[in-house]
């Protein structure tokens, strides 16, 4: 029985591999079908802006004043980041200063435009000498926009291309710098 055993194995053998000549292969495996990417979920589009400037949110932020010999400066912004817009009298300029935060590139010049709820005006602004990263431009004291800031329903726009709108609330403060600058 052992030489028939013996006798058996290269046969056993051979029938394993596919026959005589032919070596062992495993089976093929199968390969998972692709996964599909998941869906690519796109953020909410932000909330657009009413038509109507008058309907556009105020800019979070408070008015400040300080008096000087020389005028007064009226600031508008947050305690902890600083104005994001000013109103300086100059008197022996016979000027009022208003300054926006917001810059451009070196020797370029724009234009800010300052709705009112009835009436709107633009200047031509520059980078300021004195502050980085803010424009100035320059009114006259009787300037007819200073009383359409004082007198606007509630709040004013202040645009300057490239900038987000500054959305600015029509406090008391305006009011005080403007009368002094005309005193």
């Amino acid at each position: 029985m052992r030489h028939g055993v013996a006798l058996l194995l290269p046969l056993l053998v051979a029938a394993c591999s596919g026959g005589p000549g032919k070596v062992a292969t495993q089976p093929p495996v199968a390969v998972p079908p692709a996964v599909a990417p998941p869906p690519v979920v796109q953020a909410p589009p932000l909330p657009s802006l009413p038509a109507n400037w008058e309907d556009w949110p105020i800019v979070e932020g408070n008015w400040t004043y300080r008096a000087s010999t020389g005028g007064g400066l009226a600031s508008f912004g947050h305690s902890s980041t600083g104005p994001l817009f000013t109103m300086q009298c100059d008197r022996a300029g016979q000027r009022l200063v208003v300054a926006r935060s917001g810059s451009f590139a070196d020797g370029v010049s724009g234009r800010m435009s300052i709705r009112t709820s009835n009436a709107l005006q633009t200047y031509p602004v520059t980078n300021s000498a004195d502050r980085s990263g803010f424009v100035t431009a320059t009114l006259a004291p009787r300037d007819p926009q200073l009383d359409a800031m004082v007198f606007s329903r509630g709040k004013f726009v202040v645009s300057i291309k490239g900038s987000t709108d500054l959305v600015i609330p029509a406090w008391a403060e305006i009011a005080r710098i403007v009368e002094d600058c005309r005193a």
